[in-house]
Parts: C-alpha cells; sequence; structure tokens
C-alpha cells in the first residue's frame, strides 16, 4: 500500500475513538505526519501530550512545498474561495510532491483532493 498523510481531523477523531484502519497503517509504516498538522494538533488538548507529540513527530515527513510552491499551486488551480485554509494548501502543496494521498474528513478539502487525485479513499 502506498503511503497516505493523515489529515488532523482524522487525527482528531482517532484520538476519540480508536480508528482500527489508522492503527494498522500506523503498524505498517504507511502513515506520513506533515509539521502544519503536527501544529495544528499540538495546540489542542491531548491525552498523553508528550509521547503523542513525539510520536507523532517521528512519523515519515512529504517534502514540504515552499511558500512560492503553495502559491502557484494555489493560483494555477484556483483555489482561492473555496473554503480551505492555508494550512490545507501548504498540506496539499506538499501531497502533490510527494506523490502521496491525503486522508481527510474535511468535505472541501477532501473534494479539492479528490480532484487532484488525491484523495484517500479507504478511509
Amino acid at each position: 500500500m502506498k503511503p497516505v498523510l493523515v489529515d488532523s481531523c482524522v487525527w482528531i477523531r482517532h484520538f476519540r475513538q480508536r480508528n482500527p484502519l489508522l492503527e494498522a497503517m500506523l503498524e505498517e509504516g504507511e502513515v506520513w505526519c506533515h509539521p502544519t498538522i503536527l501544529g495544528e494538533l499540538s495546540m489542542g488538548t491531548l491525552a498523553n501530550r508528550q509521547q503523542t507529540l513525539i510520536d507523532l513527530s517521528r512519523l515519515t515527513r512529504p517534502p514540504i512545498a515552499s511558500f512560492a510552491e503553495t502559491r502557484q499551486m494555489v493560483e494555477s488551480r484556483k483555489l482561492w474561495g473555496r473554503g480551505i485554509q492555508w494550512n490545507d494548501a501548504k498540506v496539499l502543496a506538499s501531497s502533490i510532491l510527494g506523490e502521496i494521498q491525503l486522508w481527510t474528513f474535511d468535505l472541501r478539502l477532501k473534494t479539492i483532493a479528490g480532484e487532484m487525485n488525491l484523495d484517500y479513499a479507504g478511509g
């Protein structure tokens, strides 16, 4: 199976109610984590906070899109005004650079990822 970049909303739901698919993917080393997602999660209340953040930071990172690369993607794909935030765009741009699927429950982000053939349909 190909690696998957897991969005913060998937992690948050997993922390509240364990997701067996995500756990299996973690065991197989198929889950990647973007630093922006780690940052978003670090702003919340986490059980076993320090260990959770350490574990997440040890996951493989995708290539990190620069400001210019992200901005170019937003402009070329006309992503402004579509209801996603800059952090979402950064994660999408990294998914493109790494040729990696994105697993999200955010409907707007999921739609755009699908248009780019990046949506992880398994979850």
